[in-house]
């Protein structure tokens, strides 16, 4: 009976029992799979399942061609979709990260990764999650994989099609981030946050064209050529340009933001001055050697206090299709944006929390499969961190399983914790209290490195007691078998 109101269980069900494998008892091994991987996050087969038959039937799983890897993330992304109905705005970060493997006799189908010193190995993934309206992640909402070429190009990148470039990706995975909602949340409206490094003219231009179905803001890298600029004091000498004509713009408020310390970065609260304003783009494609025409809004956000010697102030430039009309506009527009934070996140749940570089597979689109599972997990941590910050009353069992809150309560040698009204803010403070958090003192409520440890720890524990559990029913059902054989 446990089993059956196992949290894990339930979220797997959830995540992945609508994916479409041909076959129930493959997609039943699929929801299985995850399970086991949500209550103690592995990369390694022989890590994860305790029994040979549970490793085998792992592997018999990822080897068969009928569980193709978009069916399995296809699954996941329209239950992530279906978590944001009646959500009429839907934030969902973009970003691309990459996989490092162990493949030392160079056999695995992976590419290049990192700097060419290092000579790494492993896959590029481009991810989008969705966040919803309070801030809080649902999930994933698109993926795609691909492996990098050891050889040079022969043409050069600025003469390349799209379609030969990776920037195809940040476009592939939008796409599907909209198919999904589109077919699951009908009304829920995406508006994609992307970093510096999708500034580039085909993501704005398809943005543009699209402008009805969603909203796309970009953290500007390049100080584009404009066609004109509305209301700045360059006109009539000479080009204008992007950071020279926000510059130009009235301060139209400002607010106050905690900066946390980081490797170069003291704490400080910080002032942060707004300009904003329409502005035409003078998109230029390389490939055809032609102007475009981009009508967008850009919104400036500066530091506008003094900052310690030796390090530079804060300074966004956001391109967005947003219409920015007021100075509440522009703050919703800078407040969308820091949503992008929540994919930086995901990456180090999946990457420290559930060790998905530490897969040992042979063949891409096995390990793609297997990270495609510890990708839906990872979510599943970081949607717990929000989770306590935005509804900290919420019933911890409603979130972790039965295992899970028996280990958290033995592991608190302290005893502050209560069983029967264990809270998922009292849940996830201990967890990350286990992997070092120290409390709110330490700069704000726990991150995703804290959680993990403390994650680790909690899943050794709770595995045991699982396992435990698992004997004595075992022993149970021999005992039951015995006497009525006697009889």
């Amino acid at each position: 009976m446990m089993e059956n109101l196992d949290a894990a269980q339930l979220w797997a069900e959830e995540e992945f029992a609508h994916a479409r494998l041909r076959d129930k008892r493959r997609t039943a091994r699929l929801v299985d799979m995850a399970a086991e991987a949500a209550r103690h996050p592995a990369g390694r087969i022989s890590a994860l399942f305790s029994t040979d038959a549970q490793r085998q039937g792992a592997y018999d799983w990822l080897e068969n061609p009928a569980c193709e890897p978009g069916s399995v993330a296809r699954a996941s992304h329209q239950a992530t979709a279906r978590r944001c109905q009646n959500q009429p705005l839907v934030f969902v970060p973009v970003d691309k990260a990459s996989l490092t493997l162990a493949d030392p006799q160079v056999r695995k189908d992976l590419g290049p990764v990192g700097t060419r010193v290092t000579r790494a190995r492993g896959l590029q993934v481009m991810s989008a999650i969705a966040v919803d309206e309070e801030g809080t992640p649902q999930g994933l909402l698109g993926q795609a994989y691909w492996s990098r070429t050891n050889e040079p190009h022969a043409v050069p990148a600025h003469r390349r099609p799209v379609q030969e470039k990776e920037t195809r990706y940040w476009e592939q995975v939008m796409g599907q981030a909209r198919q999904n909602l589109s077919a699951q949340a009908a009304g829920s409206k995406p508006w994609f946050q992307v970093d510096r490094e999708g500034d580039a003219w085909p993501v704005i231009v398809g943005a543009l064209e699209l402008r009805q179905d969603q909203y796309l803001t970009i953290r500007a890298s390049w100080n584009r050529r404009l066609q004109d600029c509305p209301g700045s004091q360059e006109q009539g000498q000479g080009a204008a340009y992007l950071w020279g004509c926000l510059q130009d713009h009235p301060v139209l408020g400002d607010y106050q933001l905690h900066v946390s310390a980081g490797p170069k970065r003291t704490a400080r609260e910080a002032i942060m001055q707004l300009r904003a304003g329409p502005v035409t783009l003078d998109l230029y494609n390389k490939q055809t050697k032609t102007h475009q025409p981009a009508r967008v809004w850009a919104v400036l956000v500066q530091e506008s206090t003094a900052v310690p010697a030796g390090q530079k102030p804060i300074e966004w430039l956001l391109l967005t299709t947003y219409p920015v009309h007021s100075v509440q506009d522009a703050g919703l527009v800078v407040w969308a944006y820091t949503q992008r934070w929540r994919i930086e996140e995901f990456h180090k749940a999946w990457k420290s929390g559930c060790r998905v570089e530490d897969i040992q597979l042979e063949e891409s689109e096995r390990i793609v499969k297997w990270a495609i599972i510890l990708a839906a997990v990872a979510m599943r941590l970081v949607r717990l961190t929000y989770l306590a910050r935005h509804q900290p009353q919420r019933p911890a069992r409603q979130e972790l399983t039965e295992y899970e809150v028996e280990a958290l309560l033995d592991l608190d040698v302290e005893g502050h914790l209560e069983p029967a009204t264990l809270t998922v803010w009292e849940a996830v403070d201990a967890i990350a209290r286990l992997g070092g958090y120290v409390g709110p003192s330490s700069g704000g409520p726990p991150g995703m490195l804290v959680l993990t440890r403390g994650w680790v720890r909690v899943q050794a524990v709770a595995t045991a007691y699982r396992n435990r559990a698992g004997k004595a029913a075992g022993r149970g059902r021999i005992s039951a078998h015995g006497s009525s054989e006697e009889r």
